[in-house]
């Protein structure tokens, strides 16, 4: 878990600096002028994100190849924004995003059935340094983006703000970071998450001094959530929620009252190895009568053969606990909780913007995951990665079934420049019976689940 959050999008910028003394000038009736005249020399960096798909999915909603659901589509998001830093102690960051599927008529579309082109403000916040005469002591206020992820370059385990895609990727609320001591950093926050829904906890991160080719990370943390969201999936044959262009919809229930998170994780890296593992228990009132009993955790290594570059090899588990027998009955909800989680390792069962049929379940998954990687040259700039994961429910479903299925994709991708990477990347997701079982349409089946793509992302 990273306590910093992280600016989204930001590895390079154009810095501008301005001598803001005696020489501005002063307000008028038409030209405000700065609102305050203190002699001072202002920092703006510009900062943006340009990322681009081409999508071609088959029978994603049904695993039925006799079904009509193939779905081929781009998408472009593009982002703009700006960090002034009118001194060493305060920085204000604000960033607009647009977002369209590509071909986008809606201004020509009376039905509004097409989906629109938005606009939205993505981040919104300021940061303080040295707050309150304190050089050890930061916080951050409004619009930010929030990523508690243990491993660099991957997602988070629990809460991140990009899960599910959605249009602003940011949380309303603030985080304060007090940095203890070297390698020890406390950080409390409280943010409005969507839904409707509040979170609010404590966080610690501790990374000793490395010792030659070894380092450590360890973080924990306790989290309150309320109003927690209880998600379904509507059947296409409920006539309470019908589905609409042949998707499958996503409802919620009533929401949850007050859902405890304990987490622990920790990465350690010795020479070529790298191990890690996290997991976390739930505990709280879903409703009077109903307890949340739920735990998560994932481990695995990763080895780094001949370089850190050239090929590497790893494996990983991962367990979310599920529910078998009827929490009103039983009075107690073991399935883990996670609405805000941001794993997208393979394409179509987990990733947040290209497939996550794991939403078809509440928590309730088991997977094994293998992994391998290879640079094509030294740098490191061009790569193919494949990853098979196997699928099965933590329980049996009423049918008795708890194979929800295997994955395997591959990704080409090329650092063209240090801002600019192209993919071309490829994923097969075979059913399994508890797939069958769980899915919504009338007519699920085993059949191959697909997805093709490529993707542009240029950051500066």
């Amino acid at each position: 878990m990273r306590l910093s959050v992280p600016v989204a999008c930001l590895l390079s910028g154009i810095a501008f600096a301005a001598d803001s003394g005696s020489s501005l000038p002063s307000a008028t009736e038409f030209a405000p002028g700065p609102r305050f005249g203190v002699g001072q020399q202002r920092v703006t960096v510009i900062r943006g994100l340009l990322d681009m798909d081409v999508i071609n999915q088959g029978q994603y909603l049904s695993g039925n190849s006799d079904v009509s659901d193939h779905r081929g589509y781009g998408n472009i998001r593009a982002e703009f924004g700006t960090i002034v830093k009118p001194n060493e102690k305060v920085s204000v960051n604000i960033t607009l995003a647009y977002e369209a599927e590509a071909g986008d008529n809606t201004a020509d579309d009376p039905t509004g059935k097409n989906r629109s082109g938005f606009t939205v403000v993505d981040d919104a916040f300021a940061e303080f340094k040295d707050f309150l005469g304190f050089d050890s002591f930061g916080l951050r206020i409004g619009r930010m983006p929030v990523s508690w992820n243990l491993r660099r370059e991957h997602g988070a385990f629990l809460y991140d703000s990009s899960a599910n895609h959605p249009r602003v990727t940011s949380w309303d609320g603030g985080t304060a970071n007090w940095n203890i001591s070297e390698g020890l950093d406390l950080g409390v926050f409280a943010y409005a998450v969507p839904g409707a829904s509040t979170l609010a906890g404590i966080a610690a991160d501790w990374k000793p001094e490395r010792a030659g080719d070894q380092r450590v990370f360890i973080s924990g943390m306790l989290t309150l959530e309320r109003k927690v969201p209880n998600r379904h999936v509507a059947a296409w044959n409920d006539p309470l929620y019908p589905s609409t262009e042949g998707k499958a919809q996503f409802i919620d229930g009533p929401a949850g009252d007050r859902l405890m998170t304990y987490y622990v994780g920790s990465e350690f890296r010795l020479g070529d190895f790298d191990l890690f593992a996290e997991g976390a228990l739930q505990r709280g009132n879903q409703f009077d009568d109903i307890e949340y009993l739920g735990y998560g955790g994932n481990a695995g290594l990763d080895w780094h053969a001949y370089s850190p570059q050239a090929l590497v090899f790893g494996g990983q588990v991962d367990l979310l606990s599920g529910e078998a027998d009827d929490p009103a009955k039983t009075g107690k909800n073991h399935a883990f909780v996670n609405n805000w989680e941001g794993v997208s390792d393979t394409y179509i069962v987990e990733h947040e913007h290209y497939g996550e049929l794991s939403r078809y379940l509440a928590g309730d998954l088991q997977a094994l995951k293998l992994k391998a990687g290879l640079a094509f040259d030294d740098r490191n700039r061009i790569r193919l990665n494949a990853i098979y994961g196997y699928y099965r429910t933590d329980q049996a479903t009423a049918n008795g079934n708890r194979d929800f299925g295997q994955e395997g994709d591959l990704t080409f991708s090329w650092q063209y420049t240090l801002s600019t990477t192209i993919k071309l990347f490829a994923g097969g997701f075979l059913p399994g019976e508890a797939y069958v079982d769980v899915a919504p349409g009338p007519t699920p089946d085993k059949n191959l689940i697909y997805c093709l793509g490529s993707n542009l992302s240029v950051e500066f």
